[in-house]
């Protein structure tokens, strides 16, 4: 799919912004394809017109494919952090809420029970907000 050029590689001057979370923002991409469009359009005098710009655009379509993929990536690797945290929090407090149970009252269960089988209570803020 790549010209003779070989594969499409990030330049230097896309670098992460300081403060931005993401370095592929639309600006990075701009400035890219703009860089890409001049660097290939420098060795490209021999070929037909059509040829080169079917030629850049398959170019810029590489480069924005090469970013989404590396923005996806950056993201799964997020919420597979915040799943496995989300994990352990949950083991914690299974572990807690074990304990708990196994330290309480028989009574005190019973009435947990009660309350959570019945719907809550509404309250005065509750019924003057509506």
């Amino acid at each position: 799919m790549h010209k003779p050029g070989g594969p499409t590689t990030v330049p230097a001057s896309v670098e992460k912004v300081e403060g931005s979370r993401n370095p592929f923002d639309v600006n990075s991409l701009i400035l890219l394809s703009k860089e890409s469009f001049f660097l290939s359009s420098t060795g490209n005098a021999g070929n037909s017109p059509i040829v080169a710009i079917d030629s850049k655009i398959e170019q810029a379509m590489d480069l924005v494919k090469t970013h989404l993929m590396f923005a996806v990536r950056e993201e799964v690797e997020v919420l597979r952090n915040k799943i496995l945290a989300l994990e352990t929090t949950i083991i914690q407090l299974e572990a807690e809420n074990s304990i708990l149970r196994e330290h309480v009252p028989t009574e005190v269960l019973q009435n947990l029970s009660a309350t959570t089988s019945s719907p809550p209570p509404q309250s005065n803020t509750a019924v003057a907000a509506q």
